[in-house]
Order: structure tokens, then sequence, then C-alpha cells
């Protein structure tokens, strides 16, 4: 005997794609803006700005963060944030680990500092 096959996504997985695909919900596992169980009637459903960490072509990375939920997953996670100066940027750039696929990747210092 064997277990039948999952139907699909479950409600709660169903929701928080949905609150991503309106910009309500980033990719980190701990957003702090997304929407909360506990005040379902809250209206703090703004949509914040979110970024995304720059990878080599065959990386591929499509995750969006906000700025203050991807540094505090990477902190979180224990992983280090180089600061890179690259000749000729306006700006240092801050190598990363996406917190989700942890391809390896850059991010502007400023919206580092945002977050």
């Amino acid at each position: 005997w064997t277990l039948p096959t999952a139907p699909g996504l479950s409600l709660r997985e169903r929701i928080e794609a949905r609150e991503q695909e309106m910009g309500m919900r980033c990719a980190s596992a701990i957003c702090i803006y997304a929407p909360s169980d506990e005040d379902p009637q809250s209206t703090s459903t703004q949509v914040r700005s979110q970024t995304s960490i720059s990878t080599k072509e065959e990386d591929n990375c499509k995750h969006t963060f906000h700025p203050a939920c991807l540094v505090l997953q990477t902190r979180l996670a224990g992983r280090e944030a180089s600061i890179i100066s690259v000749p000729g940027a306006e700006d240092p750039v801050v190598e990363i680990h996406c917190p989700s696929c942890h391809s390896l990747g850059t991010l502007s210092s400023r919206i580092w500092a945002e977050g």
C-alpha cells in the first residue's frame, strides 16, 4: 500500500503564492512584511519594494526580497556578506548567497544598507 498523491498545493501555499504575486510577501521564509494570520483584518497590505540578487547567467536566481528580509535571513543563517569594490561602479557591491536557492550573487551596498 502507498499513500495517494497529494492533490496539489495546500490552501496556505496557494494564499502565500498569491500574496507573493501581489507583492505583499517576498521569497524569504521569514518575511517580516507578510500579512499575519493573527490579524486577518489588518490593513497592512502595503506593497513594499523588493529586490533580487544579481547572479551569473547559469545560476538564474529569480527570487525577490524586501531588503530588510534579505539582510535578516542572511544574518540568521550565519552567513557573511562581503563588500567588494567594483572598478568604475558608483557603489561597492555586497556578495551574498540567495537564502532560497543558495546561488552566489551580488547586491548594491546601498540596498544592503536599507535592510
